[in-house]
């Protein structure tokens, strides 16, 4: 079979799920990507180098990319959760990537062409994106900025809450002493909620 026009090229695979090689007339190469390789569906074929060093390598890169979900358009946010975001989004990668490395039981690490060299390459990385933006995180005082959310939070919901109880019956007939203990009660469940995990609920009562 002739390598510069092979019967995939027949096929209908898009580019992406192709060799891609340049051939010596110039064309491209229409084998599968990663085809005679142990890389199949990433990377060059083992007529043009997929088996090599830097082939295997480029293939592993490839795949890791493709396994990282793609993100969509633009999206307003603020720069404080922006960064809190990256946090928490290379926290989760480079988890992944260390659980992904200490399942991968063949290869050389110190083999530069192998999976598990590759894998230990990407693991670091992402531990130190982590350790950056941790750091950008601390300096910005994020932690501070969300303290400060929270508190005027707290005070629009104590307020609306107040304002609520003067517009009401109840309140009318309740003296200082009841009316400040109510305040005091609901500002300490307010202290929980700001305390407890997100997804716990206590009892719902009816109203009304």
């Amino acid at each position: 079979m002739n390598d510069e026009e092979p019967m995939y090229e027949r096929r209908p695979l898009p580019p992406e799920r192709r060799c891609g090689a340049t051939t010596r007339k110039g064309g491209k190469c229409g084998y599968p990507a990663g085809h005679g390789t142990d890389h199949v569906g990433f990377g060059r074929c083992r007529r043009h180098g997929g088996n090599s060093p830097n082939g295997r390598r480029y293939a592993y890169q490839l795949e890791a990319i493709a396994q990282v979900p793609t993100m969509g358009g633009d999206l307003e946010v603020e720069p404080t959760d922006a960064l809190l975001y990256c946090v928490r989004r290379e926290a989760g990668r480079q988890a992944w990537l260390r659980a992904m490395l200490e399942l991968e039981t063949d290869g050389d690490v110190t083999d530069p062409g192998s999976r598990l060299a590759q894998l230990a390459r990407l693991e670091t990385a992402a531990t130190e994106r982590l350790a950056r933006f941790s750091a950008m995180a601390l300096s910005s005082g994020v932690a501070e900025r969300r303290i400060r959310m929270a508190e005027r939070q707290a005070q629009a919901l104590a307020h609306a809450f107040t304002t609520a109880l003067d517009s009401s019956s109840v309140g009318s007939r309740m003296s200082n002493e009841q009316r400040a203990e109510v305040v005091r009660l609901f500002a300490q469940q307010l202290a929980l909620l700001e305390a407890a995990p997100p997804d716990v609920e206590g009892p719902a009562r009816a109203v009304g």
